[in-house]
Parts: structure tokens; sequence; C-alpha cells
């Protein structure tokens, strides 16, 4: 079972904007691991207060972000 967390700034998203990601991230992870996947997927929209964590600073890392 796939678990995703989000972490938007608190406040940032609207209760449909919230529905809209869940909705998207469940139908990518259907359409790269397959329907059976896509069942039991967990999406987790964690809001943070402002100033509670720092921005990406340049990374090495060969994945695309």
């Amino acid at each position: 079972m796939p678990v995703i967390t989000y972490n938007p700034l608190e406040g940032e998203l609207s209760v449909e904007q919230k529905e809209a990601i869940i909705k998207g991230i469940t139908k990518v992870v259907g359409e790269v691991a397959g329907d059976k996947t896509k069942k039991g997927v967990w999406v987790i929209i964690n809001e943070s207060p402002e100033g509670y964590f720092s921005k990406r600073v340049a990374s090495k890392s060969p994945l695309p972000i």
C-alpha cells in the first residue's frame, strides 16, 4: 500500500484543491503502478505553518525534482 505525503503551507489550499490533489496523485499512481495498486493508495496532506521548514537548496541528486 503506497503512502504519499504532500506538505503544503497551512491555509495554502482550499478543500477543493486538496480533493483534486488527492485524486490526481491517486490517478498517477494507478497509471504508473497499475489499478491494483491504485486501490490501496493513501494520500496524506500535512499542512505546516510557515517558517517550520526550509526551502530546498541545490542537490547533487540524479533524480529530477
